[in-house]
Protein backbone atom coordinates (compact mmCIF):
# COMPACT_ATOMS: atom_id res chain seq x y z
CA UNK A 1 0.00 0.00 0.00
CA UNK A 2 0.97 3.45 -0.65
CA UNK A 3 0.75 5.22 2.90
CA UNK A 4 2.64 2.40 4.14
CA UNK A 5 5.29 2.66 1.76
CA UNK A 6 5.64 6.40 1.81
CA UNK A 7 5.64 6.57 5.95
CA UNK A 8 8.39 3.73 5.74
CA UNK A 9 10.63 6.25 3.25
CA UNK A 10 11.16 8.87 6.05
CA UNK A 11 13.09 6.82 8.33
CA UNK A 12 16.17 4.67 8.44
CA UNK A 13 15.97 1.21 8.43
CA UNK A 14 17.26 -1.00 11.23
CA UNK A 15 18.69 -4.53 10.71
CA UNK A 16 17.20 -6.45 13.39
CA UNK A 17 18.52 -9.75 12.15
CA UNK A 18 21.74 -9.11 11.57
CA UNK A 19 21.38 -10.54 8.22
CA UNK A 20 19.18 -8.01 6.64
CA UNK A 21 16.10 -10.74 6.77
CA UNK A 22 13.99 -8.55 9.30
CA UNK A 23 13.96 -4.61 9.00
CA UNK A 24 12.73 -2.43 11.00
CA UNK A 25 11.66 1.65 10.67
CA UNK A 26 9.98 3.49 13.05
CA UNK A 27 7.58 5.79 12.35
CA UNK A 28 6.41 7.09 15.67
CA UNK A 29 8.57 6.25 18.80
CA UNK A 30 7.23 5.19 21.81
CA UNK A 31 7.68 7.34 25.42
CA UNK A 32 11.25 7.70 27.23
CA UNK A 33 9.70 5.69 29.92
CA UNK A 34 8.04 3.21 27.70
CA UNK A 35 9.39 -0.62 28.05
CA UNK A 36 9.99 -3.90 25.92
CA UNK A 37 8.12 -6.91 26.36
CA UNK A 38 10.03 -10.00 28.15
CA UNK A 39 10.50 -12.97 26.28
CA UNK A 40 7.15 -15.11 26.98
CA UNK A 41 5.03 -11.98 27.65
CA UNK A 42 1.97 -11.77 25.92
CA UNK A 43 1.94 -8.37 23.37
CA UNK A 44 -1.39 -6.54 22.45
CA UNK A 45 -0.75 -5.01 19.14
CA UNK A 46 -2.47 -3.73 15.97
CA UNK A 47 -1.50 -4.59 12.30
CA UNK A 48 -1.64 -4.22 8.97
CA UNK A 49 0.05 -6.79 6.56
CA UNK A 50 0.89 -5.86 2.85
CA UNK A 51 2.91 -7.88 0.52
CA UNK A 52 6.19 -6.26 -0.73
CA UNK A 53 5.79 -6.91 -4.21
CA UNK A 54 2.35 -5.74 -5.09
CA UNK A 55 1.40 -3.89 -2.25
CA UNK A 56 -1.80 -5.80 -1.58
CA UNK A 57 -3.16 -6.42 2.02
CA UNK A 58 -3.40 -9.86 3.21
CA UNK A 59 -4.49 -9.07 6.69
CA UNK A 60 -5.02 -6.16 9.28
CA UNK A 61 -6.25 -6.19 12.94
CA UNK A 62 -7.50 -3.03 12.59
CA UNK A 63 -9.82 -3.81 9.81
CA UNK A 64 -11.27 -6.56 12.15
CA UNK A 65 -11.24 -3.51 14.91
CA UNK A 66 -9.78 -5.99 18.02
CA UNK A 67 -6.61 -6.17 19.10
CA UNK A 68 -4.33 -9.26 18.43
CA UNK A 69 -2.40 -11.13 21.36
CA UNK A 70 0.33 -13.51 21.38
CA UNK A 71 3.40 -14.53 23.61
CA UNK A 72 7.08 -12.96 22.27
CA UNK A 73 9.53 -15.31 21.41
CA UNK A 74 7.77 -18.52 21.63
CA UNK A 75 6.73 -19.06 18.15
CA UNK A 76 3.13 -18.32 17.96
CA UNK A 77 4.11 -16.27 15.22
CA UNK A 78 6.11 -15.79 12.31
CA UNK A 79 9.70 -15.57 13.11
CA UNK A 80 10.10 -11.74 12.28
CA UNK A 81 7.25 -10.62 14.76
CA UNK A 82 8.91 -12.33 17.41
CA UNK A 83 12.53 -10.79 16.98
CA UNK A 84 10.80 -7.52 15.76
CA UNK A 85 8.37 -7.10 18.76
CA UNK A 86 10.95 -7.57 21.08
CA UNK A 87 13.05 -4.68 19.75
CA UNK A 88 9.77 -2.21 20.29
CA UNK A 89 8.35 -0.16 22.83
CA UNK A 90 4.88 0.35 24.67
CA UNK A 91 4.00 2.94 22.17
CA UNK A 92 5.92 2.10 19.15
CA UNK A 93 4.48 2.26 15.71
CA UNK A 94 7.00 1.21 12.83
CA UNK A 95 7.43 -0.84 9.48
CA UNK A 96 8.83 -4.51 9.83
CA UNK A 97 9.78 -5.89 6.34
CA UNK A 98 10.37 -9.53 6.57
CA UNK A 99 12.17 -11.84 4.24
CA UNK A 100 10.27 -15.32 3.58
CA UNK A 101 13.25 -16.68 5.73
CA UNK A 102 11.69 -15.27 8.85
CA UNK A 103 7.85 -15.03 7.62
CA UNK A 104 6.30 -18.26 5.49
CA UNK A 105 9.16 -19.56 3.63
CA UNK A 106 9.20 -20.83 -0.05
CA UNK A 107 5.55 -22.85 0.54
CA UNK A 108 4.43 -19.49 1.32
CA UNK A 109 0.38 -19.19 3.12
CA UNK A 110 -1.70 -19.75 0.46
CA UNK A 111 -3.92 -17.91 -1.47
CA UNK A 112 -3.09 -14.37 -0.34
CA UNK A 113 0.42 -14.83 0.42
CA UNK A 114 2.48 -16.38 -2.70
CA UNK A 115 6.18 -18.69 -1.91
CA UNK A 116 9.22 -16.82 -0.84
CA UNK A 117 7.39 -13.45 -0.35
CA UNK A 118 8.66 -10.75 1.25
CA UNK A 119 6.23 -9.32 3.59
CA UNK A 120 5.44 -5.71 4.91
CA UNK A 121 3.71 -5.13 8.57
CA UNK A 122 2.35 -1.70 9.59
CA UNK A 123 2.56 -2.88 13.42
CA UNK A 124 2.04 -0.55 16.86
CA UNK A 125 3.00 -2.19 20.07
CA UNK A 126 -0.10 -1.22 22.41
CA UNK A 127 0.93 -3.46 25.60
CA UNK A 128 2.13 -6.13 27.12
CA UNK A 129 2.22 -8.46 30.43
CA UNK A 130 3.55 -11.32 32.18
CA UNK A 131 2.34 -14.16 31.56
CA UNK A 132 -0.10 -15.95 34.20
CA UNK A 133 2.03 -18.75 36.01
CA UNK A 134 1.32 -22.23 34.58
CA UNK A 135 -0.06 -24.91 37.32
CA UNK A 136 3.06 -25.92 38.44
CA UNK A 137 4.85 -22.68 39.18
CA UNK A 138 2.36 -22.02 41.60
CA UNK A 139 2.93 -21.83 45.16
CA UNK A 140 -0.34 -23.53 47.44
CA UNK A 141 -1.66 -20.14 48.46
CA UNK A 142 -2.08 -19.25 44.57
CA UNK A 143 -3.58 -22.03 43.12
CA UNK A 144 -6.11 -21.72 45.81
CA UNK A 145 -6.71 -17.99 45.02
CA UNK A 146 -7.11 -18.93 41.37
CA UNK A 147 -9.33 -21.79 42.23
CA UNK A 148 -11.40 -19.31 44.16
CA UNK A 149 -11.29 -16.32 41.35
CA UNK A 150 -12.69 -19.42 38.61
CA UNK A 151 -14.99 -20.01 40.60
CA UNK A 152 -16.61 -16.64 40.85
CA UNK A 153 -16.04 -16.54 37.20
CA UNK A 154 -17.85 -19.56 36.59
CA UNK A 155 -20.61 -18.65 38.90
CA UNK A 156 -21.34 -14.86 36.52
CA UNK A 157 -21.39 -17.16 33.92
CA UNK A 158 -24.18 -19.11 35.14
CA UNK A 159 -25.64 -16.46 36.53
CA UNK A 160 -25.12 -15.13 32.79
CA UNK A 161 -26.91 -18.51 31.63
CA UNK A 162 -24.12 -18.95 29.61
CA UNK A 163 -23.82 -22.89 30.63
CA UNK A 164 -20.68 -23.73 28.84
CA UNK A 165 -18.58 -21.11 29.72
CA UNK A 166 -19.60 -21.69 33.74
CA UNK A 167 -18.92 -25.37 33.03
CA UNK A 168 -15.41 -24.87 31.44
CA UNK A 169 -14.53 -22.11 34.71
CA UNK A 170 -16.02 -24.62 37.63
CA UNK A 171 -13.92 -27.68 35.61
CA UNK A 172 -10.61 -25.62 35.94
CA UNK A 173 -11.84 -24.28 39.53
CA UNK A 174 -12.15 -27.86 40.52
CA UNK A 175 -8.80 -28.85 38.98
CA UNK A 176 -6.41 -26.33 40.76
CA UNK A 177 -8.19 -27.65 44.02
CA UNK A 178 -8.10 -31.03 43.73
CA UNK A 179 -4.09 -30.88 43.38
CA UNK A 180 -4.43 -28.92 47.16
CA UNK A 181 -7.46 -31.31 48.45
CA UNK A 182 -4.87 -33.96 49.69
CA UNK A 183 -2.59 -31.31 51.57
CA UNK A 184 -2.54 -32.39 55.48
CA UNK A 185 -3.44 -35.92 54.81
CA UNK A 186 0.48 -36.91 55.38
CA UNK A 187 0.88 -36.81 58.79
CA UNK A 188 5.39 -36.26 59.32
CA UNK A 189 6.80 -36.01 62.58
CA UNK A 190 9.76 -33.61 61.41
CA UNK A 191 7.19 -30.94 60.09
CA UNK A 192 6.90 -27.90 61.58
CA UNK A 193 3.39 -27.78 63.46
CA UNK A 194 2.22 -24.68 61.96
CA UNK A 195 3.30 -25.40 58.55
CA UNK A 196 1.01 -28.59 59.12
CA UNK A 197 -1.72 -26.72 59.97
CA UNK A 198 -1.60 -24.35 56.98
CA UNK A 199 -1.72 -27.31 54.83
CA UNK A 200 -5.10 -28.83 56.56
CA UNK A 201 -6.44 -25.86 56.30
CA UNK A 202 -5.73 -25.05 52.88
CA UNK A 203 -6.35 -28.77 52.03
CA UNK A 204 -9.86 -28.40 54.10
CA UNK A 205 -10.75 -25.34 52.05
CA UNK A 206 -9.66 -26.62 48.60
CA UNK A 207 -12.00 -29.88 49.38
CA UNK A 208 -14.45 -27.91 49.96
CA UNK A 209 -14.13 -26.08 46.40
CA UNK A 210 -13.87 -28.87 44.56
CA UNK A 211 -16.96 -30.70 45.92
CA UNK A 212 -18.79 -27.25 45.11
CA UNK A 213 -16.99 -26.35 41.87
CA UNK A 214 -17.54 -29.90 40.46
CA UNK A 215 -21.57 -30.05 41.95
CA UNK A 216 -22.03 -26.62 40.03
CA UNK A 217 -20.36 -27.84 37.15
CA UNK A 218 -22.90 -30.82 37.18
CA UNK A 219 -26.00 -28.62 37.17
CA UNK A 220 -24.33 -26.78 34.07
CA UNK A 221 -23.96 -30.19 32.33
CA UNK A 222 -27.19 -31.03 33.25
CA UNK A 223 -28.95 -27.70 31.68
CA UNK A 224 -26.88 -28.90 28.78
CA UNK A 225 -28.32 -31.80 28.48
CA UNK A 226 -24.76 -33.08 28.65
CA UNK A 227 -25.65 -36.03 30.62
CA UNK A 228 -22.27 -38.17 31.02
CA UNK A 229 -20.57 -34.89 31.94
CA UNK A 230 -23.37 -34.30 34.21
CA UNK A 231 -22.84 -37.70 35.70
CA UNK A 232 -18.71 -37.66 35.67
CA UNK A 233 -18.81 -34.06 37.60
CA UNK A 234 -21.42 -35.33 40.48
CA UNK A 235 -18.95 -38.40 40.57
CA UNK A 236 -16.23 -36.05 41.63
CA UNK A 237 -17.87 -35.15 44.16
CA UNK A 238 -19.20 -38.38 45.77
CA UNK A 239 -15.81 -39.52 45.74
CA UNK A 240 -15.13 -37.04 48.43
CA UNK A 241 -18.18 -36.91 49.86
CA UNK A 242 -20.71 -40.18 49.43
CA UNK A 243 -23.37 -38.09 51.10
CA UNK A 244 -23.69 -34.94 48.80
CA UNK A 245 -27.63 -34.89 48.53
CA UNK A 246 -27.24 -32.36 45.97
CA UNK A 247 -24.59 -34.65 44.07
CA UNK A 248 -26.48 -38.04 44.39
CA UNK A 249 -29.68 -36.18 42.61
CA UNK A 250 -27.91 -34.74 39.76
CA UNK A 251 -26.52 -38.11 39.06
CA UNK A 252 -29.53 -39.64 39.66
CA UNK A 253 -31.53 -37.39 37.20
CA UNK A 254 -28.49 -37.98 34.95
CA UNK A 255 -28.62 -41.61 34.55
CA UNK A 256 -32.62 -41.76 34.12
CA UNK A 257 -32.04 -39.62 31.18
CA UNK A 258 -29.95 -42.27 29.69
CA UNK A 259 -31.88 -44.65 30.67
CA UNK A 260 -29.78 -46.37 33.76
CA UNK A 261 -32.71 -46.79 36.19
CA UNK A 262 -31.10 -49.56 38.68
CA UNK A 263 -28.02 -46.70 39.21
CA UNK A 264 -30.00 -43.73 39.18
CA UNK A 265 -32.67 -45.43 41.63
CA UNK A 266 -29.92 -45.96 43.88
CA UNK A 267 -28.75 -42.57 43.67
CA UNK A 268 -31.90 -41.20 44.16
CA UNK A 269 -33.22 -43.34 46.71
CA UNK A 270 -29.64 -42.87 48.77
CA UNK A 271 -30.63 -39.01 48.50
CA UNK A 272 -33.88 -39.84 49.87
CA UNK A 273 -32.77 -41.50 53.04
CA UNK A 274 -30.04 -38.41 53.70
CA UNK A 275 -33.05 -35.40 53.49
CA UNK A 276 -36.48 -37.49 53.25
CA UNK A 277 -37.95 -33.65 53.10
CA UNK A 278 -36.24 -32.57 50.09
CA UNK A 279 -38.73 -31.79 47.53
CA UNK A 280 -36.62 -32.58 44.45
CA UNK A 281 -35.19 -35.38 45.14
CA UNK A 282 -38.36 -36.74 46.73
CA UNK A 283 -40.55 -35.54 43.05
CA UNK A 284 -37.84 -37.05 40.89
CA UNK A 285 -38.36 -40.55 43.54
CA UNK A 286 -42.30 -40.60 43.05
CA UNK A 287 -41.86 -40.14 38.99
CA UNK A 288 -39.01 -43.17 38.93
CA UNK A 289 -41.40 -45.29 41.08
CA UNK A 290 -44.16 -44.57 38.12
CA UNK A 291 -41.50 -45.62 35.78
CA UNK A 292 -41.35 -48.74 37.46
CA UNK A 293 -44.74 -49.58 38.10
CA UNK A 294 -45.73 -49.10 34.33
CA UNK A 295 -42.71 -51.60 33.57
CA UNK A 296 -44.06 -53.80 35.96
CA UNK A 297 -47.77 -53.84 34.70
CA UNK A 298 -47.92 -57.25 33.13
CA UNK A 299 -46.62 -58.79 35.82
CA UNK A 300 -49.03 -57.56 38.56
CA UNK A 301 -51.72 -59.78 39.51
CA UNK A 302 -52.68 -58.86 42.88
CA UNK A 303 -56.92 -58.61 43.47
CA UNK A 304 -56.52 -57.03 46.44
CA UNK A 305 -58.92 -53.53 46.64
CA UNK A 306 -57.54 -51.37 48.95
CA UNK A 307 -53.72 -50.74 49.62
CA UNK A 308 -52.67 -51.69 53.38
CA UNK A 309 -50.07 -48.87 54.65
CA UNK A 310 -49.59 -51.66 57.66
CA UNK A 311 -48.17 -54.08 54.78
CA UNK A 312 -46.30 -51.30 53.57
CA UNK A 313 -44.63 -51.08 56.69
CA UNK A 314 -43.39 -54.38 57.79
CA UNK A 315 -39.91 -54.07 58.19
CA UNK A 316 -39.09 -50.76 56.89
CA UNK A 317 -38.36 -47.73 58.08
CA UNK A 318 -40.89 -44.93 58.98
CA UNK A 319 -39.39 -42.86 56.20
CA UNK A 320 -39.99 -45.32 53.90
CA UNK A 321 -43.89 -46.36 54.55
CA UNK A 322 -44.47 -42.21 54.22
CA UNK A 323 -42.68 -42.45 50.91
CA UNK A 324 -45.11 -45.40 50.33
CA UNK A 325 -47.84 -44.00 50.86
CA UNK A 326 -47.07 -40.90 48.91
CA UNK A 327 -46.76 -42.90 45.99
CA UNK A 328 -50.02 -44.50 46.99
CA UNK A 329 -51.90 -41.24 46.59
CA UNK A 330 -49.76 -40.40 43.66
CA UNK A 331 -49.73 -42.91 41.39
CA UNK A 332 -52.73 -45.06 42.65
CA UNK A 333 -55.69 -44.18 41.23
CA UNK A 334 -53.71 -42.37 38.19
CA UNK A 335 -52.64 -45.59 37.41
CA UNK A 336 -56.22 -47.37 37.42
CA UNK A 337 -57.46 -45.15 35.36
CA UNK A 338 -54.72 -44.75 32.82
CA UNK A 339 -53.58 -47.98 32.33
CA UNK A 340 -56.90 -49.88 33.41
CA UNK A 341 -54.47 -51.40 35.94
CA UNK A 342 -55.94 -54.07 38.90
CA UNK A 343 -55.00 -52.56 42.25
CA UNK A 344 -50.83 -52.82 42.81
CA UNK A 345 -49.93 -54.33 45.85
CA UNK A 346 -47.73 -51.73 48.12
CA UNK A 347 -45.81 -54.76 48.17
CA UNK A 348 -44.53 -54.26 44.73
CA UNK A 349 -44.16 -51.01 45.00
CA UNK A 350 -41.74 -51.74 48.13
CA UNK A 351 -39.59 -54.10 46.26
CA UNK A 352 -39.79 -52.76 43.20
CA UNK A 353 -38.91 -48.79 44.43
CA UNK A 354 -37.70 -48.67 48.00
CA UNK A 355 -35.49 -51.91 47.29
CA UNK A 356 -31.00 -50.86 47.34
CA UNK A 357 -28.77 -53.77 46.82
Amino acid sequence: MADIVDAADAGEWIDISGDGGILKKVLTAAPEDATTPEQGSEVRAHYTGTLEADGSKFDSSRDRGQEFKFRVGTGQVIRGWDLGFASMKVGEHAILKCKSDYAYGDSGSPPKIPAKATLVFDVELLGWAHPPKQKWEMSADEKLAEAKKLKAEGTAKFQAKSWALAAAAYEDAAEYAAELAGLGDDDDEDEDPSGEKAADASGSEASALLTSCSGNAAQCYINMSDWPSAIASASKVLEKDANNVKALYRRGLARIKIGVYDLAKKDLLAAYKLEPDNKPVKVRVLKLGANSIQLLHPLVQSTSAQFSLLSCGVGISSSHTVLCSEVITLFGTKCYKRMCLKPISVTVVYFTLLQID
